[in-house]
C-alpha cells in the first residue's frame, strides 16, 4: 500500500509539470489558475461519495481543547514508544537531509554550474522517476530483507551518496572541462540515486510506523508522524 502510494505521488509530480506546460502554451496562466480552482471543487466534491465506516463514538463536540487533547496524546504515544519515536526522528532527519538536498541542487545547478532552464527542469524529472522506480523495488527488497535493514541500507546509501556532491562543485575537478556538461551529468547520476534510496527509506518507514502503531491511535500517532516528517523538511 505504501509502494503504490508513493507511486501515485510520484506519478502526479511528473504528469502535472508536463500537463502545465502543454496547457500553459496553449490556453495561458489565468485559464490555468481557473482549472486549477474548479480541479480542487471537483476534488471536494468527490470526496462526499467516499464510505469511511465509523469507528470513533466519542460524545464530545468537537472543540480547541479535544483536538489539543489528541494532539498531545499522538506526541505522549510517539514520545513513550521507543519504536515510534525512532522512526519520527528517522523520518524527521531523513527529511532535514531531503529539504537541504532539494535547496542545495537549485543552488549548485543555476548559480555554480550555470545550466540551462532545460537541464535544470532535466535534473528535477529524473529524482521523480528514482521515485517513481523505487516504487516498484520495495515489493522485491520487501521479500528479500526485513523492513529495520532496508531502512538502515537506505539511509547508509543516502548518506554516502550526498558526500558526492562536493565532488560536483569542487573547483578543479568542475573547471577541469571546457562545458558543464561532465559535472552536470554526473550532478544527474548523484540526484537519480540520491532520490531512489530516499523513496525507498521512505516507504519502510511509512510501513515501520504501521506495524508499530495500533489502530486506535493510529490516526494521532500519524498525525504527529508527519508533523515531525514535514517539520525536518521545514527546518
Amino acid at each position: 500500500m505504501n509502494s503504490i502510494n508513493s507511486l501515485i505521488m510520484s506519478l502526479g509530480n511528473v504528469l502535472a509539470p508536463l500537463l502545465a506546460g502543454i496547457l500553459y502554451g496553449l490556453v495561458g496562466l489565468k485559464i490555468i489558475f481557473v482549472i486549477n480552482a474548479i480541479s480542487f471543487f471537483v476534488s471536494a466534491f468527490s470526496e462526499c461519495f467516499l464510505k469511511i465506516p465509523k469507528t470513533n463514538n466519542m460524545k464530545e463536540e468537537p472543540s480547541l481543547n479535544l483536538f489539543w487533547k489528541d494532539f498531545s496524546d499522538g506526541i505522549k504515544f510517539s514520545v513513550k514508544n521507543k519504536s515510534i519515536l525512532a522512526i519520527t526522528t528517522l523520518a524527521m532527519m531523513l527529511n532535514f537531509a531531503l529539504g537541504s538536498f532539494t535547496i542545495g541542487t537549485v543552488y549548485i545547478c543555476k548559480r555554480i554550474l550555470v545550466v540551462s532552464d532545460f537541464q535544470f527542469g532535466l535534473a528535477e524529472s529524473v529524482g521523480v522517476v528514482a521515485m517513481i522506480i523505487a516504487s516498484f523495488t520495495t515489493s522485491y527488497l520487501g521479500k528479500k530483507y526485513s523492513v529495520g535493514k532496508n531502512i538502515y541500507q537506505s539511509l547508509l546509501a543516502v548518506g554516502i551518496i550526498t558526500t558526492l556532491f562536493s565532488v560536483v562543485i569542487f573547483g578543479p575537478f568542475k573547471d577541469s572541462f571546457a562545458s558543464n556538461l561532465p559535472p552536470y551529468s554526473l550532478l544527474l547520476v548523484i540526484i537519480s540515486l540520491l532520490c531512489l534510496f530516499i523513496g525507498i527509506a521512505n516507504i519502510f518507514i511509512g510501513t515501520l510506523f504501521q506495524k508499530n502503531c495500533t489502530t486506535r491511535l493510529h490516526g494521532e500517532g500519524w498525525n504527529s508522524f508527519r508533523n515531525y516528517f514535514y517539520g525536518g523538511n521545514t527546518f
